[in-house]
C-alpha cells in the first residue's frame, strides 16, 4: 500500500485529491491539517471512500504552512512512524483578498512576510525537511500546488536594478518585505502573490535537476477551480465577495472547472508521472484572447523568462535555504 501526504486536505482540492487517491485502493492518506476539529470531521468522511478498508488508513498530522516549528514537528512525527511517502502534495495556502490586503506585507517572527510564509517558505520547509529526514520513497512524486498567477509576478531584475541590488539580494528582499522601500515601489498583492509562487515553482525545477534517483518534482496549478474556500466561503470579507461572484460567473460560462477537475490535476501527476516531465510547471493552456483557466495540463516553460531558467531556479533554491536555515543535503 502506498502512502500520500496531502496538506490542506480537510477541504477543497486537498480533500478531493485525497478522495480520488483512496478510491484507487492503492493509497493510504496522511492529512496535514491546521484545525484538529475540521481535520477529524474530514478524516471520518474520507474513510468512507476507501475501497480496501482493511488495508487503507486515513490519519492526521498537525500541520501549519505558516509555522516552521509545526512543519518540523510534523516531519519528525512521520519519521518516527517509519513513513516512506510515495506522494507528497504540498497544497495548503489559499489566497484571501481581505487577509492579503491587511497582512500580505507584514512580517512573521521568522523574518519573512505573510505571503512568503504561506505560498513559498512553508512549502519549501516541508519539502526540504522531508528530503533531509529521508521520509520519502526513492521514487516518490512531490507536488507543489502553484497558480497561473505566476504570470503576474514581479520582474525581479527590474526590482533589483531599482534597488541597486543583485538578483539574489532582491529575491531575498521580496521575501522579507525589504524591497519596497529600497526600490521605491509600492507593495501590490497580485505580483507579490505571483512572485512567491514563482519562487517555489523554481525550487521544484532546481530539485529535479539535482535529483540523482527517480523522484519526480512538480509544480501544478489547479486552474480556475470553482468550489474552493476562496470561491465559496461566505464568511470571508467584502472584497472577497467580488472574487466569489467572479468564480461563480466564470464557472457558469465554462471558463472555470469543477473542484474534482482541479484536484484531478494533482491526481494525474501523482499516479501518471511517466506521462509528465519532472521539474516543470504544469498549468492551464495560455490563451491570448480568453480568460479561461481550464483545459489540459500544459508545460509553462517559456511563458515567463524565469520558467526553465536554471540560474533563476538555483538562486531561488539558495535564497529559500538561507531564509529558512534548511539546506537540502
Amino acid at each position: 500500500m502506498k502512502t500520500a501526504l496531502v496538506t490542506g486536505s480537510n477541504t477543497g482540492t486537498g480533500f478531493d485529491v485525497s478522495r480520488q487517491l483512496l478510491l484507487t485502493g492503492q493509497y493510504s492518506v496522511v492529512m496535514g491539517c491546521r484545525s484538529a476539529e475540521r481535520a477529524e470531521s474530514a478524516r471520518v468522511e474520507l474513510e468512507g471512500f476507501r475501497t480496501k478498508p482493511d488495508e487503507q488508513t486515513v490519519t492526521v498530522v498537525a500541520f501549519d504552512n505558516n509555522d516552521p516549528a509545526i512543519i518540523a514537528a510534523a516531519v519528525q512525527t512521520l519519521k518516527a512512524q517509519g513513513r516512506k511517502l510515495d506522494v507528497v502534495i504540498s497544497n495548503a495556502g489559499a489566497m484571501s483578498r481581505d487577509i492579503a490586503v491587511t497582512q500580505g506585507p507584514t512580517k512573521y517572527d521568522s523574518g519573512v512576510v505573510w505571503f512568503s510564509a504561506g505560498h513559498n517558505i512553508g512549502h519549501y520547509s516541508l519539502i526540504a525537511d522531508l528530503l533531509n529526514n529521508d521520509v520519502t520513497a526513492d521514487d516518490a512524486v512531490l507536488i507543489f500546488v502553484a497558480s497561473e498567477s505566476v504570470r503576474e509576478a514581479y520582474d525581479i531584475d527590474d526590482l533589483a536594478s531599482k534597488a541597486g541590488k543583485s538578483r539574489e539580494e532582491a529575491m531575498k528582499m521580496v521575501e522579507t518585505g525589504a524591497i519596497w522601500e529600497a526600490a521605491g515601489v509600492p507593495w501590490s498583492m497580485e505580483p507579490d502573490y505571483g512572485f512567491h509562487k514563482l519562487m517555489m515553482v523554481s525550487v521544484m525545477g532546481a530539485l529535479q535537476r539535482r535529483e540523482q534517483g527517480s523522484r519526480k518534482f512538480y509544480a501544478v496549478s489547479p486552474g480556475g477551480t470553482y468550489g474552493t474556500s476562496v470561491g465559496t466561503d461566505h464568511t470571508r470579507g467584502t472584497s472577497d465577495f467580488a472574487m466569489r461572484t467572479l468564480f461563480k460567473v466564470m464557472y457558469a460560462i465554462g471558463q472555470f472547472h469543477s473542484l474534482e477537475t482541479g484536484a484531478k490535476r494533482y491526481f494525474d501527476l501523482a499516479t501518471k508521472s511517466a506521462d509528465y516531465e519532472g521539474g516543470k510547471f504544469w498549468a492551464s493552456p495560455k490563451r491570448r484572447f480568453s480568460m479561461a483557466v481550464t483545459g489540459p495540463l500544459t508545460d509553462w516553460t517559456g511563458y515567463r523568462k524565469e520558467l526553465g531558467d536554471h540560474e533563476f531556479q538555483d538562486a531561488a533554491l539558495k535564497v529559500n535555504g538561507e531564509l529558512t536555515g534548511i539546506h537540502i543535503s
